[in-house]
């Protein structure tokens, strides 16, 4: 029954926070996710409201550098976050 509760709760969080930062509904059926996949999509969506900030206090912090110096370089590879969710990087070009 808390399950279900959780699954409620965490489906009508995800559908606000997709509409809040899109601008638009999705018709997505995000009743058919289980509590795990609903969990990792609001993840995604905490990660990418998270880097969208980062990336507009660069733009205040540095008002003539040109957008492609804001956003993370597009040299770096981002693996899989680990358990413990540290992020890890390594640099794309390979031998």
């Amino acid at each position: 029954m808390a399950t279900e509760y959780e699954k409620r709760h965490l489906v009508d969080w995800l559908r606000a926070e997709m509409t809040r930062q899109a601008g638009r509904r999705y018709l997505i059926d995000l009743e058919s996710l289980d509590l795990k996949n609903l969990r990792e999509l609001q993840r995604l969506l905490r990660d990418l409201a998270d880097e969208a900030q980062r990336t507009a206090q660069r733009a205040r912090m540095f008002p003539g550098a040109h957008h492609s110096q804001l956003i993370p370089s597009p040299f770096v590879c981002y693996e899989p976050m680990h358990p413990d969710r540290q992020a890890t990087f390594t640099s794309a070009a390979r031998p």
